[in-house]
């Protein structure tokens, strides 16, 4: 189906009619609800069919879409459809085994759909895991996934805070960087410790939004410059502020970053040798992390 570019409201965005197809098993088509949404920001869209109604048109403005849907009518399984690699790939050899259930993103409002195909909602094999972001983004669901509830806590790692106005000199032996850093770094540095009690976390950009996060333990002035916290991206689809957490009474340390299509969140723990460990990785779509609430 292609996708048509229509002038939006005087004084908006242009707007564009997204045309697509849905399917169901069995060969019953019931009622659906059809869901675009967005991934910055996680707004959602939506346009209602008829029975045994195969195709569907939303008026979406400028963005990046994913799309899914769910049966309205009564007596239909209560169950999540959406356009997923598993759709191109059965649209490629229909006898193949798909299992890539990948959401597939149309970028909305650009010149490359113009023309182009439409969302086919046709995957109603979609994991557990898929149909619990659709939940949260639905508000069937308040609590979090095992994966949330599994993630660390600043609260469970606490560390006492002593008050200090003396500034630490700063030793770089332990790094490579170069005298104009080191400026920036002796100007960036905070009147007292802002992470685990005793160390400076210090923010050196490295770009347009990307910094390098550094940590100057306040005792010794010592300075690391560990690989692992080095090029993190501000640009999330959404919450780009969280990008960086962490607190003076607690030793743990999260960092979120973009990693290939989806959002990857690394929780660090300061010990008390002074060094920085990482404990956890989570990885999410960008769907289901700006669907959750914030920690």
């Amino acid at each position: 189906m292609t996708a048509l570019l229509l002038a939006g409201l005087a004084g908006t965005a242009w707007a564009t009619v997204v045309e697509g197809t849905v399917s169901f098993p069995g060969g019953f088509l019931p009622a659906m609800t059809v869901y675009a949404r967005a991934v910055e920001g996680g707004h959602l869209r939506s346009v209602g069919t008829h029975p045994a109604q195969g195709s569907f048109r939303l008026d979406l403005p400028p963005g990046h879409y994913a799309f899914f849907a769910e049966p309205s009518q009564a007596g239909a399984p209560q169950i999540y459809g959406a356009w997923t690699q598993a759709v191109t790939c059965h649209q490629r050899n229909a006898q193949d085994a798909c299992e890539d259930h990948a959401l597939i993103t149309l970028s909305v409002g650009s010149a490359a759909i113009e023309g182009g195909a439409g969302p086919v909602i046709a995957d109603w094999s979609i994991p557990d895991a898929l149909a619990e972001e659709f939940d949260h983004a639905l508000g069937n669901r308040t609590d979090p996934g095992p994966q949330e509830l599994g993630a660390p806590r600043f609260s469970e790692y606490p560390v006492s805070t002593a008050p200090t106005t003396i500034r630490p000199a700063l030793d770089f032996s332990a790094t490579d960087i170069g005298a104009e850093q080191q400026r920036h770094i002796r100007e960036a540095l905070p009147a007292a410790p802002n992470f685990a009690g005793g160390v400076a976390l210090v923010q050196l950009p490295c770009g347009a939004g990307c910094v390098d996060l550094l940590l100057v333990e306040w005792k010794s002035g010592k300075v690391q410059a560990p690989a692992s916290l080095e090029r993190i991206t501000q640009e999330l689809p959404c919450r780009g502020e969280e990008s960086i957490l962490y607190r003076p009474d607690s030793r743990l340390l999260a960092v979120t970053r973009r990693r290939k299509d989806g959002i990857v969140t690394q929780y660090f723990l300061w010990k008390p040798s002074g060094t920085l460990t990482q404990t956890a990785e989570y990885q999410r779509s960008a769907e289901r992390y700006c669907s959750l609430p914030s920690p």
